[in-house]
């Protein structure tokens, strides 16, 4: 079993527990501020069979106002802001395209931010 969408996998006790009911692998499902403790904590949890491994996202890439944490302003941002995550540690990028959630419409990236 591998949880895709989970948001307190950030400690051991957690990912211990998560391996001794059979899940193997959780997923990080985007998170705020600097992600390198994340990505940091995931490398050293992998070295640990007891734990269940945990694939890192970091933070949502979104629009100044969308729904995310990370922010980019052009193409060329987004370019720099997926090449800069990925060389520190990312296992995957997420990007915030929703429009309507939690009660409200979100701004989001253009196709061409996307592609």
């Amino acid at each position: 079993m591998c949880p895709t969408h989970v948001h307190q996998a950030y400690d051991r006790e957690t990912l211990e527990a998560w391996a001794q009911s059979g899940v193997t692998t959780v997923r990080d499902s985007g998170s705020d501020g600097d992600p390198s403790d994340l990505y940091a904590f995931r490398d050293e949890a992998s070295q640990d069979r007891r734990y269940a491994r945990l694939v890192a996202l970091g933070p949502i890439i979104t629009i100044p106002g969308g729904y995310g944490s990370r922010p980019v302003t052009s193409i060329e941002h987004a370019r720099q802001m997926v090449t800069a995550l990925l060389d520190d540690g990312a296992d995957l990028i997420k990007i915030g395209i929703e429009d309507d959630l939690q009660g409200r419409r979100w701004p989001m990236l253009s196709a061409e931010e996307i592609t």
